[in-house]
């Protein structure tokens, strides 16, 4: 309502001006016509009054009917528009015929003279001064009358242009104004009734129209919101939105579901409380401090605790939101690669074990060479290569049959196995072939004594079920210095393999010293490490 009173305050103001010069003129001329109406009436009067005053002063002797004369004259000074009245003769004035009496009209306030004929010698003539008083009476009365018709119009103005306004403007604009407020409020739409084809008709009609796009317009909005939710909810991966600070700001249901925290519990929380100790000074340099520059963040690797306990290997992607206006937010999606980095692996422990035996196998003996010559020689300390081959093998393969032949390279890694010091590995490089590293050694004799010590237990009797098998073990041991090649330090090793079986098999040879048989005596073992190295 108090926008309606302004506008009709505005509506006021520009239409008085207009309609009170129109009312001005009309009763200007109005007055006009009243103050020439009252002079034209008040000269026919005294028109006609002094003409015949004028008559009977002809009849007398106004030298001798003095009198009577007067008496004629002061009949026109009844007239309250007569100030005086006088008889001029040739121009002069008769003092003894005068009203006022022998006063006439000299001094009087006229302020105009009439003059009658008397007779028809035209030397004597009436004179009648005027006064404007009537005059001035009709038009003070005009003036007041003008001023009420003003004030009288004005109201009705006023009240007739409030009552249209009212029909016409203010209770349509007040309906519009209603439905907007409802609309803001609510968010409900009110259509406008309207049978009016004026502006303001059509701009509610524009409404009604603009109501029902926006309608449209809405129901499309709320279903590709609640379509993006579905997807956002539903989509098989850890959604979630985080603030500047690294604080959960939404999570959708898949990503609850997955770590098994209810909504209320992890909102508003750091999300590093999600991740493994491990992970969070990773998470706060390698994510929040990109983001933070604007920066996208691409598979970046993190581990997240489970409310029961169990991890999840995830890889976290994540951008920031660029809304104009919008608060720092970041987008975030974890991919759960937990089954993935299983099978991977699974398949690595397939391509770097064998089979049959479950020891590394050639390329998992690479693998550890590399590492072992990536180490510094500090780190590494003493460290040897053996090639182990067995004797006899090929024989038992073939006498007993493939199965027996496995059974007796399964037992064979197991005895293998059981000889080494912790920290060393054992792998079998195909066939009846076998190696293992050592590091960390604390002499060329603790190599011996691990090689002297499978060769012992490959020698023992091998149960094959209904059958007995023995075989023995030929050793080559190369040992690296301070900086060595692992290719040419296995080869070295396979030189020296290749010796002990040479000098009689079942025994080992270091690359670079003669061979000496495994299952020597104590004596025999002792002198071997003293004997002169000559080439293998």
């Amino acid at each position: 309502m108090r926008l309606s009173r302004s506008i009709f305050v505005k509506f006021l103001a520009a239409q008085l001006p207009v309609f009170l010069l129109l009312l001005a003129v009309g009763l200007h001329y109005l007055s006009e016509a009243r103050i020439y109406a009252g002079q034209e009436q008040m000269g026919a009067r005294l028109g006609a009054q002094a003409g015949r005053v004028a008559g009977m002063l002809a009849d007398l002797d106004l030298q001798g009917e003095i009198e009577v004369a007067n008496k004629l004259v002061s009949l026109l000074m009844s007239d309250r528009a007569v100030a005086c009245v006088e008889i001029r003769e040739n121009g002069v004035r008769m003092s003894e015929i005068s009203a006022p009496r022998r006063i006439g009209c000299k001094g009087a306030a006229t302020t105009q003279f009439t003059d009658v004929p008397i007779g028809q010698d035209g030397g004597r003539e009436l004179r009648l001064g005027v006064s404007t008083a009537e005059i001035d009476q009709i038009r003070n009365e005009a003036r007041d009358f003008g001023w009420l018709i003003v004030s009288v119009s004005l109201a009705l103005a006023c009240i007739a242009g409030s009552f249209a306004f009212q029909a016409v403007v203010a209770q349509p604009l007040h309906r519009l104004l209603a439905a907007i407020h409802k609309i803001a409020q609510t968010g409900e739409f009110a259509p406008l009734a309207t049978r009016a084809r004026d502006e303001l008709g059509v701009v509610m009609s524009s409404f009604n129209d603009m109501q029902e796009a926006l309608r449209e317009e809405r129901r499309r909005v709320l279903e590709a919101r609640d379509r993006l939710d579905h997807l956002y909810n539903a989509t098989p991966t850890l959604l979630f939105t985080m603030d500047d600070q690294g604080r959960l700001t939404s999570v959708s249901d898949y990503a609850l579901e997955a770590i098994g925290f209810g909504r209320d519990t992890i909102m508003g929380q750091p999300v590093s409380l999600l991740l493994a100790p491990r992970s969070r000074a990773a998470f706060q340099t390698l994510v929040l401090e990109r983001l933070r520059q604007n920066q996208a963040v691409r598979d970046a690797p993190f581990e997240i605790i489970r409310r029961d306990g169990r991890a999840i290997e995830v890889l976290l992607s994540a951008a920031a939101d660029e809304r104009a206006g919008a608060a720092p937010d970041f987008v975030c999606v974890m991919t759960d690669v937990t089954h993935l980095r299983v099978v991977e692996r699974q398949l690595r422990e397939l391509a770097l074990t064998d089979y049959l035996t479950k020891l590394p196998n050639r390329v998992g003996m690479a693998e550890r060479m590399r590492l072992l010559t990536a180490a510094s020689s500090e780190a590494r300390g003493l460290s040897a290569v053996m090639l182990i081959d067995l004797d006899n093998f090929k024989f038992i393969n073939d006498a007993y049959g493939h199965e027996a032949g496995d059974a007796l390279l399964v037992e064979a890694s197991r005895r293998i196995r059981t000889s080494l010091r912790p920290g060393d590995m054992a792998a079998r490089l195909g066939g009846d072939e076998f190696a293992i590293v050592c590091s960390g050694l604390q002499s060329r004799r603790e190599a011996k004594e691990i090689a002297r010590r499978v060769i012992e237990a490959l020698s023992e009797a091998v149960d094959l079920g209904d059958k007995i098998g023995f075989v023995g073990a030929s050793v080559g041991i190369a040992f690296a210095e301070a900086a060595f090649d692992s290719d040419a330090l296995i080869k070295q090793a396979d030189e020296a393999m290749y010796e002990a079986k040479f000098n009689g098999k079942n025994g080992f040879a270091v690359f670079g010293r003669p061979a000496r048989r495994g299952k020597t005596s104590a004596d025999a073992n002792d002198a071997s490490d003293s004997e002169n190295s000559r080439a293998a």
